[in-house]
C-alpha cells in the first residue's frame, strides 16, 4: 500500500508483536518465582506455551473437528492441573 513494503521496526510498538508478554504473566511470575533465572526460564516457558496456543489456533480455525479435539484436550489438562493444585498442601507462608 502506498509502495510501502516494510514498516520500520521504531514505529512498532512492543504490545503488537508476537514477543510481548501479557501483563499478567509479568505478574504472576515476579511474585511466585525468587531466583532471577527461573524467573526468566518460566516466562519463556509461559511464551512457548501461548504462542504455541495461538499456532494451534491459527492453524485449525478452519477445521472444526481438529478444533474441538485440540479444546477438549487442553481442557482435560487445566483439569489435571487444577486437580494437582486441590490435592498439595498449601504452603503456610502462602495461607
Amino acid at each position: 500500500m502506498f509502495g510501502v513494503k516494510e514498516i520500520p521496526n521504531k514505529y512498532v510498538m512492543k504490545r503488537w508483536t508476537k514477543d510481548v508478554a501479557p501483563n499478567e504473566l509479568n505478574v504472576k511470575y515476579n511474585s511466585r518465582v525468587g531466583d532471577k533465572d527461573a524467573q526468566h526460564k518460566a516466562k519463556r516457558i509461559a511464551h512457548e506455551i501461548i504462542h504455541t496456543g495461538d499456532y494451534l489456533v491459527s492453524n485449525l480455525i478452519s477445521d472444526l473437528d481438529q478444533l474441538v479435539l485440540v479444546r477438549d484436550q487442553m481442557m482435560q489438562l487445566k483439569e489435571r492441573v487444577d486437580q494437582s493444585r486441590i490435592t498439595k498442601q498449601l504452603d503456610p507462608k502462602f495461607d
